[in-house]
């Protein structure tokens, strides 16, 4: 199943979402928006890594987010909207 989401963070930007689903499991995701993230392949190897991820499960969601975004840049945005917007695809 495909899913879209378009969040509008408070006081922030825009995180739009596109996910392939296999129940609440991320087959494929990619992650768009108005944001800034430095260096900006890490939006990539994040997409890469949700894969096999379920959306419901907050707690491996927050260690893969925290593990590959570590020393990133993020602006316009946090990895808890991050994850927030996640959670509801």
């Amino acid at each position: 199943m495909i899913r879209r989401l378009d969040y509008k963070v408070p006081g922030g930007k825009l995180l739009r979402l596109r996910a392939e689903l296999d129940g609440d499991v991320l087959k494929s995701i990619t992650i768009a928006g108005d944001f800034f993230i430095h260096p900006e392949d890490a939006i990539m190897l994040l997409e890469a890594s949700l894969n096999g991820v379920s959306v419901k499960d907050r707690e491996c969601l927050s260690r893969t987010v925290a593990e590959v975004l570590e020393g990133a840049v993020l602006v316009g945005f946090s990895e808890d909207d991050l994850i927030d917007s996640i959670g509801m695809l």
